[in-house]
């Protein structure tokens, strides 16, 4: 990774993830941004899910079945009358 790309990212990271301490980014960090933008996650989830249901309500179902037919003498038993 190019240094310039890599202080970009720190950089970036730096305005959106609230450290406390020296560049250290705790797992704690990244829940509270989530949850500052949970309606941005739960916007993105709605149209994924709206997407999919729209998306199986317009295909044309798709319907296939398979069978086998024996044909040929049958014997026939007397316990069979």
């Amino acid at each position: 990774m190019p240094i310039l790309q890599f202080h970009a990212e720190r950089a970036l990271a730096a305005t959106l993830l609230p450290t406390k301490g020296k560049g250290s980014v705790e797992l704690r960090d990244y829940l509270t941004v989530v949850w500052r933008r949970k309606w941005y996650v739960i916007l993105a989830m709605l149209v994924a899910a709206g997407s999919a249901v729209t998306f199986s309500m317009r295909t044309t179902p798709l319907y296939q079945a398979t069978s086998k037919v024996f044909a040929g003498p049958r014997s026939v038993g007397e316990d069979d009358v």
